[in-house]
């Protein structure tokens, strides 16, 4: 993994092999049509408007969540 993505990480290779310590295996997602806020949105307003805790690598989005982020969704698509 670091010989094909260390230039997406934003990882030193140190942090990146310290973050593997004592893993059996890691994986990566490979998300290839990302959707960018149009603004972003703080943490504190997630909290506020829902209940938010930041993913350590991805979640699904769920009812729950506020609708600016349901709404990155494509049409047609579940959130699970």
């Amino acid at each position: 993994m670091w010989r094909k993505y260390r230039t997406q990480m934003g990882l030193t290779r140190s942090e990146f092999y310290d973050y593997l310590v004592g893993a059996d295996f890691g994986c990566a997602l490979s998300i290839s049509s990302p959707r960018a806020l149009p603004d972003p949105y703080s943490l504190a307003w997630l909290r506020d408007h829902a209940h938010f805790q930041p993913p350590q690598s991805y979640r699904f989005l769920s009812d729950a969540d506020p609708e600016p982020l349901r709404a990155l969704i494509p049409a047609g698509r579940s959130s699970q």
